[in-house]
């Protein structure tokens, strides 16, 4: 498996506030942004920020988990992996280049899977 590292996200509830802190702390620029998300990037290090409290992209509140990127062909088998691991996986999701999924680990650690 070609496994890479992808991007840090972190949902937010002031996606403002959170631009200006990236900003202003560790010199993060936005590179690409859209309704409800902006892209940041410092060095070698993307950071997406998600907006919003308590919502769709954002069901729990402030948090982070950090993107393992896979392969298209590789996705289903790593899902299968994950679930018969007892890990637990969230809905299957679709995006312009593949496929996400949520998943947290048996010890709660939480990652996106996404292929692309």
């Amino acid at each position: 498996m070609d496994l890479r590292r992808g991007e840090i996200n972190a949902y937010v509830p002031d996606l403002d506030r959170s631009v200006e802190f990236y900003g202003r702390v560790f010199g993060f620029e936005p590179i690409e942004s859209d309704r409800g998300w902006i892209k940041l990037r410092a060095g070698n290090v993307v950071l997406l920020l998600f907006a919003g409290a308590e919502g769709e992209r954002n069901p729990r509140g402030p948090r982070m988990t950090a993107d393992l990127g896979i392969a298209n062909d590789e996705f289903d088998g790593v899902v299968g992996r994950l679930r018969d691991a007892g890990a637990r996986v969230g809905e299957v999701e679709s995006w312009e280049k593949g496929r996400f999924v949520l998943f947290a680990d048996p010890d709660g650690i939480e990652w996106e899977l996404i292929s692309g």
